[in-house]
């Protein structure tokens, strides 16, 4: 909280700080996701895009999704055809009546990776889509939190600018609204 309140009264320097040792001293999964998290929001917020990047890839890594350091074509290639896997035999629409989502590990997985938006779409668009996905694969995979609309939103625009994948994402922006 102390390291929330500096940053909040524009002491960057001293939030800082403190978030390094908190980062270290976080160990279950809602410290690492709240401390990792706010962390990547104070770098994001003072225009330090790539730190902030490095610090949702250490703060993921700790949680057990490995952010690689480039995001190629390839990768993300594979991790729409991932997101379609996840997806099963279900329609769309169906994700709407998925369960709530529990797992304090894959919520802090969410808090990390919807905190990486903002720095993602500036610094490393590549990125940006990669987290989006990954937030979309949680989604499908163990229910839906408060930020699954903003992935579904997300992902449905990258769809679009695809022609052939239209249709999925006008679902999924339905699903998003």
């Amino acid at each position: 909280e102390l390291a929330l309140c500096e940053y909040r009264s524009s002491l960057f320097q001293a939030a800082d700080e403190h978030f390094q040792v908190l980062t270290i001293q976080a160990q279950t999964p809602q410290q690492i996701g709240k401390v990792y998290g706010e962390a990547v929001y104070l770098h994001t917020t003072t225009n330090e895009y790539l730190v902030a990047i490095e610090l949702a890839r250490q703060g993921l890594a700790r949680l057990g999704i490995t952010f690689p350091p480039v995001v190629t074509m390839e990768i993300l290639v594979e991790e729409f055809r991932h997101v379609k896997e996840t997806l099963g035999n279900r329609q769309i629409a169906d994700l709407l009546a998925s369960p709530v989502l529990t797992d304090p590990e894959k919520i802090a997985q969410f808090d990390i990776l919807n905190m990486a938006i903002p720095s993602t779409w500036l610094a490393m668009p590549p990125g940006f889509a990669w987290c989006t996905l990954q937030m979309v694969k949680l989604s499908h995979q163990y229910g839906n939190t408060t930020m699954s609309a903003f992935g579904f939103g997300i992902h449905a625009l990258l769809l679009c600018g695809q022609p052939e994948e239209y249709q999925a994402g006008l679902e999924y922006g339905e699903l998003a609204i």
